[in-house]
């Protein structure tokens, strides 16, 4: 997992997000992610979040939780309510004491 581009991404993000460009925020943070998990698509998000919690890199699920309340934090400005809902769900599953939002 590439930790230094995640954390990149995550910053560009939080750029943005502060520009209330939450659109492009949304895509970093999942670019972040998909950076992080070493992942292609979205839709392999679940089954590579499970070897993270199996795997228990604290650095890693940590970065994976706060890409996923950042980028649900974007959703949510933008409006799509089922995105902001999906990367909550997703980011409980790696610990239910994440802080949300």
């Amino acid at each position: 997992m590439t930790m230094d581009a995640a954390l990149v991404l995550k910053g560009e993000g939080n750029d943005s997000f502060k520009a209330k460009d939450f659109s492009s925020a949304l895509q970093k943070y999942k670019d972040g992610l998909n950076n992080l998990l070493e992942i292609e698509t979205d839709k392999e998000i679940a089954s590579s979040l499970s070897k993270v919690r199996a795997e228990g890199k604290e650095e890693e699920k940590k970065l994976a939780g706060v890409l996923l309340t950042n980028g649900a934090a974007a959703a949510l400005q933008l409006n799509q309510a089922s995105s902001c809902i999906e990367m909550c769900n997703f980011a409980l599953s790696l610990d239910n004491t994440v802080s949300l939002l």
